[in-house]
């Protein structure tokens, strides 16, 4: 579940929290979910709050260490029928990186 770092979507996270936590009551089991923060913005102080709040929602979903920052490339990329590993430039490649961490590292926490 992508959470932007802001006061407003990590309260909304712990709704949907709430929500996921009711339907794996009710199944016994799944839904699997983890959270990471999206469209943070690096070195902020922002970023490095939204983490620990995140990590104080709910011990039963995992908050995930990697982070997709804010980057031009990315919103371009749709408008451009492309993705960011299709894209020129060190923003490209550095957002592609991020993504590929992101995607490693949902499959090993939802095995």
């Amino acid at each position: 579940m992508p959470v932007q770092p802001s006061g407003i979507d990590v309260q909304s996270a712990a709704d949907a929290v709430r929500l996921i936590k009711q339907a794996q009551s009710v199944r016994q089991g799944p839904p699997q979910a983890v959270m990471f923060l999206s469209r943070a913005v690096k070195g902020t102080k922002l970023k490095t709050e939204a983490m620990e709040l995140l990590g104080k929602l709910t011990p039963t979903i995992k908050v995930l260490k990697s982070v997709i920052h804010q980057k031009q490339v990315i919103a371009d990329s749709s408008g451009q029928a492309a993705t960011v590993w299709d894209l020129g430039g060190q923003p490209a490649k550095d957002s592609g990186k991020e993504y590929s961490r992101l995607f490693k590292e949902i499959t090993g926490a939802l095995k």
